[in-house]
């Protein structure tokens, strides 16, 4: 699996939205950064040895000022001793709002790679509510893959409240199907990705290279 930096470079390269961050490795840069990208702020440890971290509750959100910084500091370094895992970096970003939604891929041995979209976070799990397709894909495959999962509907302006930005989303699945052709991994998961009516950001990302392929890649 690509550590967290060389994921978001190869995101960078196929020009996909991430939301704004910072990477630090002492407390005075964390505070420092933390001013720098506008509160509220997220905090994660970046790990070589962690996937999943919220599980091991290095991942510490809507922090507001400096206070919660250092309070969040304290708390990721006490996790990961806890845990044995060796402090490398902590990534500071900045907390996006918008409707949480999920854009992977996966190669499968008959079809090659498959592209899905949508509900992201927690709701992945919950409600499956996802759309796919066989890469490559065309704008309008994009637009029908955002209109065919069921939360569709919130997206486009529920009761009132703005629609999600259409466009950039489709600009985003055919970013990726790009990234997914070229690179040819074995999984992708970006999410969550948020989005409002302005366009969306990348929170978390995830790439598993190709099977057998221990090259460093470069961006």
């Amino acid at each position: 699996m690509l550590s967290m930096i060389d994921t978001f470079e190869m995101l960078k390269k196929y020009k996909l939205n991430l939301a704004p961050y910072s990477i630090v490795d002492n407390l005075e840069d964390a505070l420092s950064q933390a001013k720098k990208l506008g509160y509220p702020v997220v905090m994660k440890a970046i790990s070589s040895k962690v996937s999943h971290k919220t599980e091991y509750g290095v991942v510490r959100t809507n922090l507001m000022d400096d206070e919660d910084v250092e309070e969040a500091w304290r708390i990721i370094l006490k996790k990961l001793k806890k845990h044995k895992i060796k402090f490398e970096q902590i990534l500071i970003q900045k907390q996006m709002k918008g409707y949480e939604l999920i854009i992977g891929g996966k190669k499968d041995e008959q079809f090659g790679q498959m592209i899905i979209f949508g509900l992201g976070g927690i709701y992945v799990e919950v409600f499956k509510d996802i759309s796919a397709r066989i890469c490559s894909i065309t704008e309008e495959d994009a637009r029908h893959m955002i209109k065919e999962i069921k939360a569709h509907p919130i997206l486009a302006g529920y009761r009132g409240t703005k629609p999600a930005d259409e466009k950039s989303l489709i600009n985003a699945l055919i970013q990726t199907n790009k990234l997914l052709i070229n690179e040819d991994p074995e999984e992708l998961d970006l999410n969550p990705l948020f989005v409002d009516d302005t366009g969306y950001y990348i929170v978390d990302a995830r790439v598993v290279l190709s099977k057998g392929d221990n090259s460093v890649r470069k961006f």
